[in-house]
C-alpha cells in the first residue's frame, strides 16, 4: 500500500496511542518511526510488532541519577525511548550549547532500538551526534550537518571502528569524551544507550566530515552523503512509503480504537455542533 507522509502521520500516532503513547509525546514518536520507515523499510513493521504490548509511557518512573555540566546520566525504569529519547536529545543539546559537548546516557529503558533518529534531529540543528546503543538492535550512529536538505550520516552494527578512529586523535573538541563513551559500552551496560551532541565551529565540522570517508570500509558502515540523505527525503515527499498491506491493516486498526465515535452527543461533546 502506498501512503503519504502526512497520512502516516494520522494512523502512526493512532497506533501510539492505542499502545499508551501520550498526546504531548507523539510529534517525536511519529517522527522516530517514519525516519526508520525511511531509511530502514521497517518502521511500520516493527511499530505493529511494538504495539502489541504497552508502551511503557510512565513519565513519573523516569530519573536523572548522575548530572555534571556537560553529562547527565538517566534511569527509564523500564520506559520507553520512544517516550524518553527527544528529552535526552534535548538535554545533550541544551548543554552542547553552551558547553560544546553535552552527553546523555540512557539506562534501564526499553525500545533503543528507535534512538539513531535523533542523530538526525540533532544534525539538523546544526550539532555533530553520536548514538551508541546495545540491545537487540546494536549499533553506533555518526550524524553530522550537511548542505542543503542533507546530512552526512553513517551507520555501523558496532561501535568498534568508530571507537578506534577516534582514539587515534582527531583534534576536535569533545572526541576524545565521545571516544570514551564508545569504548565503554557493555560493560555493565548492556541494555545502555549514550547520545552526545557536539557544537563545532565551521572548520571543525569540514575534519570531522573526513570521518565517513575514512570510515567507508568499515566492515557493515552504512554511509549516505548528503546529497543521498536529502535524495531519500525528498521521494518520501513525493511518493510517500511502500507498506505491506497486511502490517497497514493491523495498524490501522489499533489506530481506529482511539478514534470517539462519531455520534450526535459526541459531536454536541466536541463542539462540531456550535
Amino acid at each position: 500500500m502506498q501512503l503519504s507522509l502526512l497520512e502516516t502521520d494520522f494512523w502512526i500516532g493512532g497506533a501510539l496511542r492505542a499502545a499508551g503513547m501520550p498526546y504531548g509525546a507523539l510529534s517525536p514518536a511519529i517522527r522516530m518511526v517514519q525516519w526508520r520507515e525511511a531509511f530502514h523499510g521497517d518502521g511500520c513493521h516493527a511499530l505493529l510488532a511494538r504495539c502489541r504490548r504497552p508502551i511503557g509511557c510512565d513519565t513519573t518512573a523516569i530519573e536523572i541519577v548522575a548530572e555534571d555540566t556537560d553529562s547527565v546520566t538517566i534511569d527509564g525504569q523500564g520506559q520507553s525511548a520512544l517516550l524518553i529519547g527527544p528529552a535526552a536529545l534535548d538535554l545533550a543539546l541544551a548543554k552542547a550549547e553552551h558547553r560544546q559537548s553535552g552527553l546523555t546516557r540512557l539506562q534501564g529503558t526499553d525500545d533503543l532500538a528507535w534512538l539513531p533518529a535523533l542523530a538526525e534531529a540533532a544534525a539538523r540543528r546544526g550539532f555533530a551526534a553520536v548514538v551508541t546503543c546495545q540491545a537487540e538492535a546494536g549499533c553506533a550512529v555518526l550524524a553530522l550537518p550537511g548542505s542543503d536538505d542533507g546530512l552526512w550520516w553513517m551507520q555501523m552494527a558496532c561501535a568498534t571502528p568508530l571507537h578506534d578512529l577516534l582514539m587515534r586523535g582527531v583534534p576536535l573538541p569533545g572526541l576524545a569524551e565521545m571516544g570514551r563513551v564508545l569504548a565503554t559500552r557493555g560493560d555493565g551496560e548492556a541494555e545502555g544507550a549514550a547520545l552526545l551532541c557536539l557544537k563545532l565551529s565551521a572548520a571543525e565540522q569540514n575534519q570531522l566530515r573526513q570521518m565517513p570517508l575514512m570510515l567507508g570500509q568499515a566492515a557493515g558502515a552504512r554511509i549516505l552523503t548528503p546529497s543521498a540523505y536529502a535524495r531519500r527525503w525528498r521521494e518520501v515527499l513525493e511518493e510517500g512509503f511502500q507498506v505491506d498491506d497486511e502490517v497497514w491493516q493491523a495498524l490501522s486498526e489499533l489506530a481506529l480504537t482511539t478514534v470517539i465515535d462519531g455520534s450526535e452527543a459526541s459531536r454536541r461533546q466536541a463542539g462540531a455542533d456550535g
